[in-house]
C-alpha cells in the first residue's frame, strides 16, 4: 500500500512540476494564470542628463629656454558640454585639442607657476577661451583643470 501510495504521490509531484514549467514558458492550461500580462506601458527612460562631463586628457606643455627644455608643465582637462551640443563638440574634440596643445605652448612661459592661483585661474580662462571659440557660443558649461603641476 505504501509503494503504490509513494508512486501516486510522485506522479502528482511530477504532473504538477510539468504543468508549472510549460506555464513558466508560457504554454500550457497555467500560461494565462502563471505568466500575467505586463502593462504595455514601459517605463519611460530617464532624462538625459543637462551636461556631460568630457575628459579633455592629459597636456603637457614644455617650456623651452636657449633651445632647451627648462620644465614641463602638465594638467588634466574636463570640459563640461550641454547635452544639445555634445555631437557638435565630440566632432570637433581633436581639433579642440590640437588648439589647447597650441595656445598652451605659447601662453604657458608667462603663466607657468604651478603654485600660483592667479596663474592657474588665467590658464582655465585661456583653456575656456579657446574651447568656446572652436565650438561656438552655448555648446560648453565650463572647463575645469583637475590638475596643474610641473615636472
Amino acid at each position: 500500500m505504501k509503494r503504490y501510495l509513494f508512486i501516486v504521490l510522485l506522479l502528482i509531484l511530477l504532473v504538477i512540476a510539468g504543468l508549472g514549467a510549460a506555464g513558466h514558458f508560457g504554454k500550457g492550461p497555467l500560461a494565462p494564470y502563471l505568466n500575467k500580462q505586463q502593462a504595455n506601458e514601459e517605463p519611460a527612460p530617464p532624462p538625459p542628463a543637462p551636461h556631460r562631463i568630457v575628459y579633455l586628457g592629459e597636456i603637457i606643455t614644455p617650456l623651452v629656454k636657449n633651445h632647451a627644455i627648462e620644465e614641463q608643465i602638465g594638467m588634466d582637462i574636463d570640459v563640461d558640454v550641454y547635452s544639445e551640443g555634445f555631437d557638435k563638440f565630440n566632432g570637433l574634440q581633436a581639433l579642440i585639442d590640437h588648439r589647447v596643445r597650441m595656445e598652451l605652448y605659447d601662453f604657458l612661459p608667462s603663466h607657468s607657476d604651478t603654485h600660483s592661483e592667479a596663474d592657474k585661474q588665467a590658464v582655465h580662462d585661456r583653456v575656456q577661451w579657446i574651447v568656446e571659440s572652436t565650438v561656438g557660443p552655448n555648446i560648453i558649461r565650463g572647463v575645469t583643470i583637475r590638475s596643474f603641476y610641473s615636472r
